[in-house]
């Protein structure tokens, strides 16, 4: 569940809902029914799959006790109480803001991040994000300044 939330961005409404169906082991990627029920398949990191290609292939991946899938509010619990246990204060839904930041961090696009997100707008995505100074100070740092240019003015 937590990987499903900090590495493929899932809400914890779509964690709660993956089927093995849903999994495509040879082409990894994720095939999800997410809010608004929009349909979107999500590339999923080579380094998560081996792990998913562990779960049910024919089940739920977190099946109820009564059958079916587990509710959306037992994901975060879930997901909390794990947290919880090792002296982490986090909110499940966290990790979600977590994963576009960190796309972004490792020099992802916005619109990148918002198609992985899922979000209709751009502005939902910047919401999500945080930029450290040390990215911005970066970021500024790749542009290439030749100083003869800047300060010759043309004149008109």
């Amino acid at each position: 569940m937590i990987l499903l939330a900090a590495f493929v961005g899932l809400r914890v409404h779509e964690i709660a809902k993956v089927h093995g169906r849903d999994y495509d082991q040879l082409a990894g990627q994720l095939t999800v029914l997410g809010k608004g029920s929009q349909i979107a398949v999500i590339p999923i990191n080579e380094q998560l799959q081996p792990f998913f290609n562990t779960m049910p292939t024919n089940d739920w991946w977190f099946p109820s006790r009564k059958g079916g899938h587990i509710h959306r509010a037992s994901v975060g619990n879930c997901i909390t109480r794990a947290f919880d246990r090792n002296g982490i204060r986090i909110e499940t839904h966290q990790l979600r803001h977590s994963f576009g930041t960190q796309l972004l961090r490792v020099g992802g696009d916005i619109r990148v991040a918002q198609t992985l997100m899922r979000h209709a707008s751009i502005q939902s995505t910047a919401l999500y994000v945080d930029v450290e100074e040390s990215q911005a100070r970066e970021t500024t740092n790749l542009l290439k300044i030749d100083p003869p240019q800047i300060f010759e003015r043309e004149d008109p």
